[in-house]
């Protein structure tokens, strides 16, 4: 019996020593274990993959997050913290599934089993959609269209013109019934809008307005401009011509004089003619135009070119200063000169002085012996 005893006892012990070593050293015990996450599910937009999931353990370490492809086994993808229940898979392309499932651990302790498992691929990007807008000037120019993004506005056009009316607004109608459009709606569908003409009476002829038209002279449409009389035309984009480099808009046919100026009221109506010039073969980083010097023609020999200039490249004032001071230093340099021969000169008769002297001595003393 006392056997038995001590036996008992000595088990105990041993089994107070296995729970204790197991807790202290974080082993795991015998029907312990993490719980499961749960309700794992997945969204995905075009380019990023949402996961979520429902933490069931109280003191996990984290969760480690596995993926998988078609064709390709698991693999773990990443893990997260304890207590963390999203993740966002950017490291995914289109056109393929994936498979997912996570699993609850803790450091020096078994993980859990895995979750549900979930697949989900990337939705296709979204298309933006663009609608046409079609403009009918009911006055014999052609239609225009313009191209608008959805949920954006459709711009207001340049205001056309009809000799002896003014222009009312756009309409959505042929008739012109209705509101006027408002071009701050935004569009989201295709439809035309239509010019709607009121003549101009007596009494508003103080503030008619005259047509300008703009012939572009390479195989464009010509378009027109209503502009209020004072006021001036709107100078757009400059046309282009394969080939050719634009000069400018012109009153004469022919283009001769001068460019046409924007800042000139407009009180009559006006017609605009493209300036057109053809490209040389020695096409620089512009247009093929020598630029010519301030004062110079271009042409070589007319003293405008670096090389060859000479004195003509110094030129003017500033020119005849230079030959100034050139002179000034050429006279004073011969001052000087003439300065030091005359003082060795004077210098060199000094010292033939005292040798006469000497000399003179010389002779007396062998007259008197």
């Amino acid at each position: 019996m006392k056997t038995r005893t001590r036996t008992n006892k000595l088990i105990s012990a041993l089994l107070v020593m296995v729970v204790m070593f197991g807790m202290f050293f974080g082993l795991p015990l015998a029907g312990y274990a993490l719980t499961a996450p749960s309700q794992l599910g997945a969204s995905a937009d075009s380019s990023c993959i949402y996961l979520t999931w429902k933490d069931n353990s109280n003191d996990e370490t984290g969760f480690i997050i596995e993926r998988k492809e078609d064709g390709v086994g698991w693999g773990q993808l990443d893990y997260v913290l304890a207590n963390v229940t999203t993740y966002n898979d950017t490291n995914v392309k289109p056109g393929k599934i994936y498979y997912y499932k996570i699993n609850a651990f803790k450091t020096g302790s078994a993980s859990s089993s895995y979750s549900n498992e979930v697949s989900i691929g990337l939705l296709p990007p979204p298309v933006i959609a663009s609608f046409t807008v079609t403009f009918k000037y009911n006055n014999g120019q052609p239609d225009s269209k313009m191209t608008v993004t959805a949920g954006d506005y459709v711009l207001d056009p340049l205001e056309p013109y009809k000799e002896g009316f003014t222009l009312a607004g756009w309409y959505n109608n042929p008739n012109c019934t209705g509101a006027a459009f408002d071009f701050s709606t935004p569009i989201y569908d295709n439809f035309t809008l239509y010019a709607k003409w009121e003549a101009v009476s007596a009494a508003s002829a103080s503030s008619a307005s005259y047509k300008v038209t703009f012939k572009y002279n390479n195989g464009q449409t010509d378009t027109y401009q209503s502009v209020l009389a004072g006021y001036q035309a709107f100078n757009g984009m400059d046309p282009t011509r394969e080939g050719f480099v634009f000069r400018g808009w012109y009153i004469q046919p022919d283009c001769t004089g001068a460019a046409y100026n924007f800042n000139t009221p407009v009180n009559s109506d006006l017609t605009l003619y493209a300036k057109w010039e053809e490209k040389t073969g020695a096409s620089g980083p512009d247009d093929g135009v020598i630029a010519e010097e301030p004062g110079g023609t271009g042409e070589p020999g007319d003293g405008s070119s670096i090389e060859g200039q000479g004195v003509a490249g110094i030129g003017g004032g500033a020119g005849l200063l230079w030959i100034l001071l050139i002179a000034l230093i050429a006279v004073a340099a011969g001052i000087v000169v003439a300065f030091i021969v005359i003082k060795k000169k004077y210098a060199k008769k000094a010292s033939e002085q005292p040798e006469k002297s000497d000399n003179a001595s010389e002779i007396s003393t062998n007259g008197v012996g």
